[in-house]
């Protein structure tokens, strides 16, 4: 009786990718006509891929002229301004700076204005961030001079993995702010002038970043995809087996998998 032999090979793909994740928010820092404007922060757990985010909502007389921690400037990923007195009679900013590893340990962040800012400023430290090349997607941002409600921008073709955060300044009138993100922080001169930060996890599609507050008079936003480190790159495996003439199973070199080129 002849013998059958069925030759088999399984292939198997995986891959592994990293993910964003915030890792610890500064305090909101009240900006009060200040420059600079100055305050010490540090990472949380500090690990894997850390990465710094400084961002600022405020109302100048003129824009930022350096932005450092630990004395080491940091690199501008977005400064937006609408335009001179284009955000109810006032000319509004919103920035957001990054620095790739980071160092460890409490440092002191420090925004210099050309003039005094009034709003508000914070920083938050992220993991799971590309080193090598880009870890800041387009910016997206849009402004009301007459306190359209809610402030919104929309965030197109995110990545799932990664996280958008983002810099808002409202003129808000003392009335509270609420947003459709996850708050990193809040800042404000006298209970008016509004600076804050917000986060959303990206879906793999459009992200709606929304701030609403009940009586403001004006407001800019400005929001970034925050990039995730590439994890190892997919690779293709094969295993054989061959099956006998009563249906048993014999697997070829069990202990040895051949990565595929």
């Amino acid at each position: 009786m002849l013998k059958r032999l069925l030759f088999l090979l399984v292939f198997v793909v995986r891959a592994a990718w990293g993910a964003v994740a915030l890792d610890i928010a500064s305090t909101g820092q009240n900006m009060s006509f200040l420059s600079p404007v100055t305050f010490s922060f540090a990472c949380s757990t500090c690990t894997p891929n850390l990465y710094l985010r400084l961002s600022s909502g405020e109302i100048v007389g003129g824009a930022e002229t350096a932005v450092s921690y630990n004395s080491v400037s940091m690199t501008k990923v977005v400064s937006y301004s609408p335009g001179s007195a284009n955000v109810a009679g006032n000319t509004a900013y919103t920035i957001i700076y990054e620095m790739k590893n980071p160092p460890t340990g409490s440092h002191t962040a420090s925004i210099t204005f050309t003039n005094g800012a009034v709003g508000g400023t914070g920083a938050a430290f992220y993991t799971g961030v590309a080193q090598t090349g880009s870890s800041s997607g387009t910016s997206y941002s849009a402004y009301s001079g007459s306190g359209t409600n809610p402030a919104t921008v929309s965030v197109s073709s995110t990545t799932s993995g990664n996280l958008i955060d983002d810099a808002f300044i409202c003129i808000c009138n003392n009335s509270g702010i609420t947003g459709t993100g996850i708050l990193n922080w809040t800042g404000n001169y006298i209970g008016v002038w509004y600076g804050q930060s917000q986060y959303y996890s990206s879906t793999g599609s459009a992200v709606t970043d929304s701030w609403t507050s009940v009586g403001n008079s004006g407001w800019a936003l400005t929001a970034v995809e925050i990039l995730a480190a590439g994890g190892a790159a997919a690779v293709t495996k094969m295993q054989a087996f061959i099956m006998g003439a009563n249906d048993e199973t014999y697997q070829c070199k069990p202990d040895e998998w051949l990565e595929a080129a």
